[in-house]
């Protein structure tokens, strides 16, 4: 996730001319996630699947929250909504691959 994110993040800044600030705050985001992700979720008591789509919901949402918050207008909320499902979405595929 912490080498993954920056890279989409990295790409999708270039390929949409967003601000490169962006890039700094992909891993900072992540990082408030990541422990949650893996540490609060997995002790719910309901199925793994569950546990994996409320996990992944709420990454993206958070990361999605504080991207938005960060860049308050400056950014078109569409592109911090794309972002953030982009690097979740790679980075749960790139943790089944694993």
């Amino acid at each position: 996730t912490l080498v993954l994110d920056p890279l989409v993040g990295g790409i999708y800044i270039n390929l949409f001319g967003l601000p490169r600030a962006v890039l700094g705050w992909v891993p900072l985001v992540s990082l408030v996630t990541l422990p949650v992700v893996w540490y609060a979720f997995p002790l719910l008591p309901i199925p793994d699947v569950w546990v994996t789509g409320l996990s992944e919901g709420f990454a993206f949402s958070v990361e999605a929250g504080l991207l938005f918050l960060a860049f308050r207008g400056g950014i078109p909320a569409r592109h911090i909504i794309s972002l953030s499902l982009m690097m979740n979405l790679l980075s749960f595929l790139a943790g089944l691959a694993l």
